[in-house]
C-alpha cells in the first residue's frame, strides 16, 4: 500500500480489512474512513495549540480575542490596533484591582494612548483655572431643602399665599402706613392660603374672607376692586421658597426676619476634582488635538473628536466615583541633546546648570 492511500484509521483494524483490492486498489474501508480522517485530524490540530488559544498575545485577533475579552467582562474596541488590544486584555484583571486610583488610571491611559505613564500626570484637588464662579465656587447658598439644618442665624421661608393686584383705596390691614398712598396708586397684598376661608371673585372686585393670624377666631372680610385695565382676574396663587433670610436678634431675645441680602458660603459639598495631564510630543497628540486651530469640517478632525470621546469615556470608567475630572493635553517641545558640563570647556553656571 501506498503512502497516499495509508490510513490511520485503517491501521487499527484486523488485517483482513487492511487487505488492498484487486490490481493493488485501496483497501475497501479506506474510502469509508477516509472522511472521518480529515475531521479528526483538524480537531487534533485544534487540541494541539488549545493553549495558545488562552494567550492574550498569540490567539489570532478576528477570532477568539473578543471571544476571550468576555471571559473578564471586557469589550474591546475594534479600532485599537492589535497591539493595544492584546496588551488592554492581558492586565485586565489587575487594572480592575486598581479600578477608581491614579496607578489603575493611569496605567489604562498609558495602555489606550501608547504614552509613557510617566508623562501623564494626575493633579488631585484641582481646578483646571483656579477659582471660577459658578464652577469651583459659588457666591451666596443654594437652595436649601425643607427642613435641613442650617448655618446659626439662617433660616428658610416657605411661602404658600394668594396675592392680590388691586388699587388704592382698598380694604388694608389695621398696621399697614395709609397716610402715603393715594388714589389710584398700585397696591399688592398677600394673604397666607393657611388664613383664607372663602374666596369670591367677580368682574369688579374680589372679596376675601380670612382669619388674621392675630385673631384666630374671626373672620375677615376685604373687598379689593379690579383696576381700571387690568386682565382678569387679579389674584393669584403663589408657592415659592425663600431661598434664605438672616435673623437679627437683640438684647431682648426678640428676632426681626430679614429676607433677601447675600453672604458667602465658607463651605459647601462639592464633588472632589482633579486634572488629568497627559504630555507628549505633538506628534503623539494629535490623535487628541491639532497644533492649531481645528477646521470643524475637516475629516482629520472629526477623528480627533472621536478619540477625545474615547479618552473620556475611560476617564468616566476608570475615575472614583462621585468626582469631577478636567483633560489638559500638554505636548512637549524637542530639544537638542546637550553634552555634559565640563568646566572651563563648555559650561555657564547659573544658565543651563543645576548644582546638586
Amino acid at each position: 500500500m501506498s503512502e497516499s492511500t495509508r490510513s490511520r484509521l485503517l491501521q487499527y483494524l484486523p488485517a483482513i480489512f487492511q487487505e488492498p483490492g484487486d490490481k493493488g486498489t485501496p483497501p475497501f474501508l479506506y474510502g469509508f474512513l477516509q472522511p472521518f480522517e480529515y475531521e479528526l485530524a483538524a480537531l487534533e490540530a485544534l487540541l494541539a495549540e488549545l493553549d495558545l488559544k488562552f494567550s492574550p498575545a498569540m490567539t489570532p485577533t478576528d477570532e477568539f480575542l473578543p471571544w476571550l475579552a468576555t471571559w473578564v467582562a471586557l469589550v474591546l474596541d475594534e479600532e485599537w490596533p492589535p497591539a493595544r488590544r492584546r496588551q488592554l486584555l492581558s492586565e485586565a484583571v489587575e487594572l480592575y484591582r486598581w479600578r477608581g486610583t491614579v496607578q489603575g488610571l493611569k496605567r489604562y491611559l498609558a495602555i489606550y494612548t501608547g504614552i509613557d505613564a510617566k508623562n501623564i500626570v494626575i493633579h488631585e484637588a484641582q481646578q483646571p483655572a483656579g477659582m471660577q464662579i459658578g464652577v469651583s465656587s459659588r457666591i451666596g447658598i443654594a437652595r436649601p431643602v425643607a427642613g435641613t439644618a442650617l448655618p446659626n442665624e439662617i433660616e428658610t421661608l416657605a411661602h404658600d399665599d394668594y396675592v392680590v393686584d388691586t388699587a388704592w383705596p382698598t380694604d388694608l390691614p389695621a398696621t399697614a402706613d395709609q397716610s402715603k398712598l393715594k388714589p389710584g396708586d398700585p397696591v399688592q397684598l398677600r394673604y397666607a392660603a393657611s388664613q383664607v376661608t372663602v374666596i369670591d371673585i367677580d368682574a369688579d372686585d374680589v372679596d376675601i374672607w380670612h382669619q388674621p393670624a392675630d385673631k384666630p377666631k374671626e373672620v375677615i372680610q376685604a373687598v379689593h376692586a379690579r383696576p381700571a385695565g387690568a386682565p382678569q382676574p387679579n389674584i393669584d396663587r403663589l408657592n415659592e421658597q425663600i431661598e434664605y433670610a438672616t435673623a437679627r436678634r437683640g438684647a431682648d431675645g426678640a428676632s426681626d426676619l430679614l429676607q433677601g441680602g447675600a453672604f458667602l458660603v465658607e463651605r459647601i459639598d462639592a464633588a472632589y476634582c482633579f486634572v488629568v495631564e497627559v504630555c507628549g510630543t505633538p506628534a503623539e497628540l494629535d490623535r487628541f488635538v491639532p497644533e492649531t486651530a481645528p477646521d470643524a469640517d475637516d475629516e482629520k478632525e472629526q477623528e480627533r473628536r472621536k478619540e477625545r470621546a474615547k479618552f473620556w469615556a475611560i476617564l468616566e470608567l476608570e475615575k472614583p466615583a462621585h468626582t469631577r475630572c478636567f483633560l489638559k493635553f500638554t505636548p512637549i517641545p524637542a530639544q537638542a541633546a546637550r553634552p555634559w558640563m565640563q568646566i572651563e570647556v563648555h559650561s555657564t553656571v547659573g544658565l543651563d546648570t543645576a548644582i546638586g
